[in-house]
């Protein structure tokens, strides 16, 4: 009876710290031209976890096809600038395999 007890007061308080943490919900962006923007829509969506339809993951931005288009935009111009400058984990990758 005893341990049946420890079990129900452990599991309460994993409860009462996942409750908490499920207040903080994060908002994010959108990472267009190195820079973090709100949708053009101005509209957002809910990621819901679906093990716990309790839990929010995150407010995420209802992109329209304009956002599609300024991304991919912002991209081509970085291109036709004469410099494709990869994500810096990429930058890095390759500096360490010309030095190998």
């Amino acid at each position: 009876m005893a341990q049946a007890k420890k079990a129900i007061s452990k599991t309460s308080g994993k409860l009462a710290a996942r409750n908490a943490a499920r207040a903080a919900v994060k908002t994010y962006q959108n990472y267009i031209n190195g820079e973090w923007v709100d949708s053009q829509s101005g509209e957002m969506f809910e990621n819901i976890n679906p093990a716990d339809t309790r839990d929010i993951v995150g407010r995420f931005p209802l992109s329209t096809s304009d956002d599609v288009n300024a991304a991919v935009n912002a991209r081509r111009a970085r291109s036709i600038a004469g410099v494709t400058l990869p994500h810096p984990s990429a930058r890095k990758f390759s500096f360490v395999s010309a030095r190998s």
